[in-house]
């Protein structure tokens, strides 16, 4: 005979932590700015001051109309990747609680 013969249920409460829901939207734009630094720095190995020339020359602003420089090429950059880290971040499921009723 065990302890749980005369339970009735059992509430398990669950904690899941899920980053992705805290969001802010990227516009298109951001996107596209992203995408070429990514490319100029990762495939074509270029550093955010060379970036930041090339993207100027192209006609490039940063997202609130500002000229493009090293500190703002880094700073997408990185704003970036921690976006898609977030983004793509597996849910934490932790178990709070265990209750034998």
């Amino acid at each position: 005979m065990s302890n749980f013969d005369d339970a009735s249920g059992v509430r398990i409460v669950v904690k899941l932590t899920v980053k992705e829901l805290i969001q802010r939207p990227y516009t298109d734009y951001q996107k596209l700015l992203f995408r070429k630094i990514c490319i100029l720095h990762v495939r074509e190995s270029l550093t955010f001051k060379a970036i930041a020339e090339q993207l100027d020359r192209e006609g490039y602003k940063s997202p609130t109309e500002l000229t493009l420089t090293a500190e703002i090429v880094f700073g997408i950059y990185k704003k970036g990747k921690v976006r898609e880290d977030r983004l793509s971040a597996k849910p934490k499921r932790e178990i709070v609680q265990i209750v034998v009723m």
